[in-house]
Parts: structure tokens; sequence; C-alpha cells
């Protein structure tokens, strides 16, 4: 009697166990990151008073609304007359008054930035189109956006003046996403494609000051940032800087995005800053293509939201240290030795307006660089097959459910034996 309820409890326990190891492997890091949750990130404010003439307030409302769609920017207009009490009027606050209408864009993390409205031959309308249209995507956003969805993750370096400590730190990249292309099998959840590698160069950041202002990126920093973005484009981590640039610190960001979404990682270092984007319903679409899952589903947000709140366990990353995975083993740390002087920061809400921003950036990744031409960063879309969503968690699954069939039998066969030898 005393065998049978010993054999049965290992049973259930042994079930529970393979269930759960199943379970646990549905979702990593990477699929959390597309999940957004709450309200848009940024707020683009309008400032105007009594004296601006109707047709330019309707113009603003009109355009600005039309470029904001399916976008994580929200528009709010403000009449400096009749709403004396408003919030925004706080971002305003210089002597003398800016000229309006006046236009800013905010976040919770950032301060305010000015956007100038681009002037020229052109109508004030397409002008105002332009100017808006480049708050909200640029074309590195969109190659950033799509490598995401593609691919295990991004990894952006904005260079720093110095030659010799851009080439130390493209080498720590390549180096990472190397390492990290050939574990990638071993992952909990398969990811085909490795991280991609952008290079941002300094005679580029005008051109992309909304994402380098989304991300903390000091336009006047004299060595390099490096900033890990995956998922919804949403950075993970921190920003790193100069010295901070080190294999170990850059390639435990990297590397978390492999990890089990139940691995215990803080939700505020998961759910970083999402840079400012038009998700249209084609980006949509393909993030649900590739990821097996709708994650805009409300099911699904929940689902995860509960996995995120139980999971944790106050495990803090602050890319600078902490445990990192297996991807990693047998790493040498690379430092880099910089000689350029200290660099006096300056603070955000002294960032200039945006006044011209044009549509040909001239971003290159590692596969451009002459110095590495044996590391290729950059996987094509038709090197690749499309990634089969979910595939290894199907697999897993269906492992699960015949080694549960081959245990029920194994114990119920003993059961019986059991009977009939009495």
């Amino acid at each position: 009697m005393h065998l049978r309820i010993t054999i049965i409890a290992l049973f259930l326990l042994l079930c529970s166990l393979i269930i759960s190891s199943a379970d646990a492997c549905r979702y990593n890091v990477r699929d959390v990151g597309f999940v957004e949750f709450g309200e848009a990130p940024y707020h683009l404010y309008v400032f105007i008073d009594n004296q601006t003439p109707d047709d330019i307030t309707e113009t603003f409302r009109q355009i600005v609304y039309a470029a904001l769609l399916e976008s994580n920017i929200e528009l709010t207009i403000v009449n400096i007359d009749e709403e004396a009490d408003h919030p925004a009027l706080s971002y305003i606050k210089q002597k003398p008054m800016p000229a309006l209408p006046f236009v800013i864009l905010t976040s919770e993390k950032n301060s305010p930035l000015p956007i100038a409205i681009k002037s020229g031959e052109k109508s004030f309308k397409d002008n105002l189109w332009q100017t808006i249209d480049q708050v909200v995507s640029s074309p590195l956003r969109e190659r950033i956006v799509d490598d995401a969805i593609e691919h295990y993750g991004v990894l952006l370096l904005f260079e720093g003046v110095d030659k010799k400590n851009n080439q130390q730190s493209r080498q720590i990249a390549n180096t990472i996403i190397e390492q990290v292309d050939k574990n990638l099998i071993s992952l909990p959840k398969e990811i085909k494609k490795p991280p991609v590698l952008h290079i941002v160069k300094r005679e580029d950041f005008a051109k992309e000051q909304v994402l380098m202002w989304a991300l903390g990126v000091e336009t006047d920093y004299q060595e390099p940032q490096a900033a890990v973005v995956y998922g919804r484009a949403r950075m993970i981590g921190s920003l790193l800087k100069g010295e901070e640039i080190t294999s170990f610190a850059l390639g435990h960001i990297v590397t978390t995005i492999g990890e089990s979404c139940e691995c215990g990682l803080e939700r505020s270092w998961m759910m970083g800053t999402i840079i400012p984007f038009r998700w249209t319903n084609s980006y949509r679409e393909k993030m649900a293509e590739h990821l097996g899952f709708d994650p805009d589903n409300p099911f699904v947000k929940t689902e995860i939201s509960q996995i995120l709140s139980t999971s944790a366990s106050g495990r803090v990353q602050t890319g600078q240290g902490g445990n990192s995975t297996d991807l990693l083993m047998g790493y040498s740390e690379i430092s880099l030795d910089y000689n350029t002087s200290d660099v006096e920061q300056d603070q955000m809400e002294n960032a200039s307006p945006i006044t011209d921003i044009t549509p040909d950036i001239n971003t290159r990744t590692i596969e451009d660089q002459e110095t590495t031409p044996d590391i290729k960063t950059v996987v094509t879309s038709e090197a690749m097959e499309p990634i089969p969503s979910h595939k290894s968690v199907t697999v897993s699954l269906l492992i699960s459910f015949i080694v549960l069939f081959v245990v029920v039998s194994l114990f119920g066969g003993i059961i019986l034996l059991m009977r009939l030898r009495r």
C-alpha cells in the first residue's frame, strides 16, 4: 500500500515538472519586448495663443494629427491664454517666451526637445508635414525596427571623436555578436537570426536627433556610446558610455534577450524606452508573423503581465555586472583604454531644436568597415528563410506529451503487475 502511494506521488510530481518546463519556454525576454503596456510614451505639444490665426491652428490640428496616426506619440494643442493652468506650460518657462506656435516633444525620462518647423520654398503645410514626419520616423529607425523584428536584437553604436576608440567599441560589439550567433541553438526558445550592429557616425547625429534624444545619447559627448534595442524597438539595459563599453557589460545586456521571461529579471529593466515610431499595420502584422502570436492581443498582454509580476525576484540588472548567461562562456573582457580628457556633459534640456533632418542617412553597419571584413554582422532577409515562429515550443510540447504518455504507461503497467501478484 505504501509503495503504491509512493509511486503515485512520484508520478504526479514528474507530470507537473514536465508540464511546467514546457510552459516555461512559451515566451522569452525578446517576446516580452514586443508587448506594449500603458499609454503612448511620447507627447507632442503645440503651443498657441489667441493671436494665432485660426487657419494656422487648424492646419496644425489636421496635419500633425494625420502625421502622428499609428505612432506612439500623442498630440495636444495648448492655448496659453485660455489654458493658463495647463501642466505642459511648465515646459516653456524660459524668458522671453518663444515665438508661437511653438512645438516640443516630451517624455517622462527626458527633458523636452524643441521642434523647429522647417522653412523653405514649400508651403507651410508641406513643411509642417515633413517636420512632424521626421519626428515620427527616419531611415535608420525604419531599419532598426525591421531588424528588431527579424533578428535577435540591434546594437547601436554612436561614434566618438577618436577613431581608435570607435574601432575598439566595434570590435567588442562584433565579438559579442559572433559569440551569440554561435550559441543561438542553445537558447530556451529558438531565435534564428543573430544581432545586428548599426553604426551612427558623428556627421549623422543631426539627422537622428530624435532617436538620440529618446535613448538618452548625448550629442556633444566625445566618446562612443552604445545602446541595445530589441522587440518593439525597445531599449534594454542602460546606455553605455566610453569606458563602460566592455565585453562583459555590453555582452550581459545582449545575452539577456535570449533568456526565458521567467528568469527573474526586473520588469523596468526589460521594458525600457521604446523609440518614437509609426507602427503601421504592416509592422504589426510582421511582428505577429515572426513571433507566432499577436503581442497586441489583450490575452497575450495579460498572460505576460502575470508572468512578469509573479516571476520577478528583485534581481537588479545594471548592464555592468550580475550573472551573464552561458552564451558568453569563455569570454575575456576587453576594456577600452581612453586617452581623451574629461568632457563636460551637457544636459538634454540644452538640446537644440531640430532644424534640418534630411531623409538620406549614411548610417553604416559593420559590413561596411574595411578593418573587419571577416565579420559579417548584418544578415539579409534573403540569406535566411523566415523564422518558423514557436517551432521550438511546439516541439517541446510534443516531446513532453510523448514522455508523459510513456510515463503513464510505465506506471500503469507497474500497478497492474502489483495487482496480478496479489
